[in-house]
């Protein structure tokens, strides 16, 4: 466990830990960390966050932990992560139950969640859509009988994105097909319970599906 001075030096670490692969400008680490902040205070700030990270990482017992060449800051330092887990498991060209149960795993929440950095955004986004679609792939394409497989790829696709009403349609259509009478029922309530939260009704196809179910059990 590290115990960052200042928020800005976890935030710098962060930074140039997940664009460790290549050197980063200082001019960019101005205007990614302090937008808001004229030149010269900024790069003041940048210095000294520079001299309190170093100064961490080698109390830390990491020897030259930064370098700096060009005007370029680039960390020296080999971490393995949760982040470089799911970038490979995304860049697998084929996937089996293993590796979708990995990806699900691996994949607890959202990158940076709790943080509010502006350069996280994009990483962000672009994680979490890449997750969605490589399960809802999975999904349509897998012809597995592995059924607590299916149930937890939907579960997770409700999990990260819980007002998707297509999501809901496949998690109630799969608690039909399993013939799972109560769990389709209570399913059904937390679908009219959240959408309720916003201000909407049913979907009419899934309100139909389900009517359709009740007169056929």
């Amino acid at each position: 466990m590290i115990k960052w001075r200042t928020r800005k030096a976890r935030e710098l670490f962060l930074y140039l830990f997940f664009h460790q692969k290549r050197p980063i400008l200082n001019s960019i680490l101005l205007e990614e960390l302090w937008p808001d902040l004229v030149f010269e205070k900024a790069s003041s700030n940048l210095h000294t966050t520079i001299y309190q990270l170093r100064k961490l990482l080698k109390d830390n017992g990491i020897h030259n932990p930064i370098q700096l060449v060009n005007n370029q800051y680039q960390l020296n330092i080999e971490i393995k992560s949760d982040y470089d887990e799911l970038n490979q498991l995304l860049e697998q060209e084929k996937h089996n139950e293993k590796s979708i149960q990995q990806l699900i795993d691996c994949y607890e929440d959202d990158f940076l969640v709790e943080e509010e950095y502006l350069w996280a955004n994009h990483i962000r986004l672009r994680l979490k859509q890449n997750v969605l679609h490589l399960i809802e792939q999975y999904i349509s394409c897998a012809n597995s009988s592995n059924s607590l497989l299916k149930y937890n790829c939907l579960h997770k696709l409700l999990e990260l994105d819980e007002f998707n009403d297509q999501y809901m349609f496949l998690f109630l259509e799969f608690l039909m097909e399993q013939n799972r009478k109560q769990e389709c029922i209570r399913f059904y309530k937390t679908i009219q319970a959240k959408l309720a939260e916003i201000g909407l009704s049913v979907p009419e196809r899934i309100q139909r599906r389900y009517n359709e179910y009740l007169v056929n059990i």
